[in-house]
C-alpha cells in the first residue's frame, strides 16, 4: 500500500484525471489533444496524473487546487480517463507518490535527435488519449 491507502499498482480499470492549467486547452467542454501530452521538459518523460474519478466532486477540485497551487497556474479542467484507455495506446500508467494520488503515464515516444517524428508520434498518442475522455470538467475563471 502507498501512503495514500491505494494499491501500489495502478488498476486497468481506476479512472485518473489529467488536470488542465491553460484555458485553450478545453474550450467549448472538450479537452484539447495538447492536454494530454507530456511536458518535453520533463526530466521523467511522462504525463502527470492523479488517481481520481470525478466523484466526489469536491475532492476532486481540491486535488485540482493543489495541484495548480504546486504548478503555479490557475485550474482550469479536468480530464477523466481510465486506464485500460491509457495502455491500449501503447503507454502505462504507474503510481509515483508524492503527492498523494499521483501518477505518471510512461512509456510516450521519445526520439533522441529527430524531435518532429517525436512530436508527430505524441501527438497521435494524445489525440487517442482525448477521444478516450470518459467525462470532462470544467473550472470557470
Amino acid at each position: 500500500m502507498l501512503e495514500s491507502g491505494l494499491p501500489e499498482s495502478v488498476g486497468s480499470e481506476e479512472p485518473v484525471v489529467r488536470f488542465v492549467f491553460s484555458s485553450r486547452l478545453c474550450k467549448g467542454g472538450v479537452i484539447k489533444y495538447q492536454a494530454m501530452l507530456p511536458n518535453p521538459k520533463d526530466p521523467n518523460r511522462e504525463a502527470s496524473v492523479f488517481r481520481h474519478g470525478i466523484e466526489p466532486a469536491k475532492d476532486l477540485k481540491l486535488l485540482g487546487e493543489q495541484a495548480a497551487l504546486e504548478s503555479g497556474r490557475p485550474l482550469r479542467g479536468a480530464a477523466i480517463i481510465v486506464v485500460s484507455s491509457i495502455t491500449e495506446a501503447g503507454l502505462t500508467c504507474v503510481a509515483k507518490e508524492p503527492p498523494a494520488r499521483h501518477a505518471g503515464i510512461r512509456n510516450w515516444p521519445w526520439i533522441e535527435g529527430d524531435y518532429e517524428a517525436q512530436k508527430a508520434q505524441q501527438k497521435m498518442i494524445a489525440a487517442e488519449l482525448a477521444q478516450e475522455v470518459t467525462q470532462t470538467v470544467l473550472y470557470p475563471d
